[in-house]
């Protein structure tokens, strides 16, 4: 079973704790959040995600401490992430060149102000990079 396959195996045995309606704070990324991210990624996409990064945890962590994702997510009081958008490093020629991308919103989130908070935080971020 390849990484990919072992990372969907998992996410499968995930129960759901995401309730709606609950009030969220859009925050920077630590790494005991990469196991919600991926949650989430599974939650959105289900397994048709086409880049497998995503799905692991570990993988999430790791392209953080480098440097080539800069994320800012929505997190509930219990800690479930329930949005999440980053820069990433998007052109391996050119280091120091981000793109805004990856933004998506737990179903049970649409059409509230999760992806407007992350955008503003984001911004804010960005204001940080060297």
């Amino acid at each position: 079973m390849d990484s990919r396959e072992k990372a969907l195996d998992r996410l499968r045995r995930v129960p759901e704790t995401v309730r709606p309606g609950l009030a969220y704070v859009a925050d920077q990324f630590r790494p005991g959040d990469a196991e919600g991210v991926a949650t989430l990624f599974y939650r959105v996409y289900g397994e048709r995600y086409p880049i497998g990064l995503y799905y692991d945890p570990d993988g999430i962590r790791q392209a953080v401490a480098r440097g080539g994702l800069h994320p800012v997510l929505a997190r509930l009081p219990g800690g479930e992430i329930v949005g999440f958008t980053a820069l990433y490093a998007s052109s391996p020629p050119f280091a120091g060149l981000l793109e805004f991308g990856l933004g998506m919103v737990h179903p049970a989130y649409r059409g509230s102000f999760v992806m407007f908070h992350l955008f503003e935080s984001l911004m804010e971020r960005l204001e940080s990079l060297p």
